[in-house]
Order: C-alpha cells, then sequence, then structure tokens
C-alpha cells in the first residue's frame, strides 16, 4: 500500500568508505575486549594461587618483566599459561597499534575523531 501510494520510506545505506571506517573502529574495539580478557586471566591466576604484585599496573613497563612470579611460586602449567597469555597481550597490543595507525589514515581530521 505504502509503495502504491509513493509514501514507502527510502532506506539509507552509508557509502563504503563509512563502512569501512565503522569496521575498522569495531576491529579496535574488538581487540582491545580481547586484550582485557587476557589480562583478566592472568590476574585470575595470580589471584588463585593468592600471589601478590607489588608493581602498580602489572602490565606496564615495571610490572610485567620485573615483578611477575618466578617459575617457583606457580605451578609449572599454571606458569606456562600465564607466560603465553602475556604473549598474546603483547601480540594483540602491536594488532590494536595497527589498527591505530590505519584509523588515522582513514578517519578525516576532525572534533571526533579526537575524541575517539
Amino acid at each position: 500500500m505504502l509503495l502504491r501510494n509513493g509514501t514507502l520510506p527510502r532506506v539509507w545505506i552509508p557509502p563504503a568508505e563509512l563502512r569501512d571506517q565503522r569496521e575498522m573502529l569495531r576491529l579496535r574495539m574488538s581487540l582491545v575486549r580481547m586484550k582485557t580478557q587476557l589480562k583478566n586471566r592472568i590476574h585470575g591466576v595470580l589471584l588463585r594461587y593468592n600471589l601478590c604484585i607489588q608493581a602498580s599496573d602489572l602490565f606496564g613497563d615495571q610490572g610485567e618483566r620485573n615483578s611477575f612470579p618466578d617459575q617457583g611460586e606457580l605451578p609449572a602449567w599454571s606458569h606456562e599459561s600465564v607466560l603465553e597469555q602475556l604473549q598474546m597481550v603483547d601480540a594483540v597490543q602491536s594488532q590494536i597499534v595497527d589498527c591505530e595507525k590505519q584509523l588515522e589514515v582513514i578517519l578525516y581530521p576532525n572534533v571526533e575523531r579526537d575524541l575517539l
């Protein structure tokens, strides 16, 4: 009926460039979420074995490399798991940096971009 009357509203489909920008932003959000999950898992392992890290930020420059518990403080498989997850955090962080570089290129300089 709306089509016959000519009152059918048109659907707006964003241009390909805008869809690409949105996809890159979604990718960055997904990578950040993944990195947060990995960090939470590492914290969980340390809490299960009641290990307290003296660094204010376990994943900062000082915390991760210098204050991480020795292998003797964690069971072997848990220690291996934490080391693997630390490597994954580093890999995801490098992907986030690459994604942000691409976003710098494809997003036009404006106030909204600076807020992101």
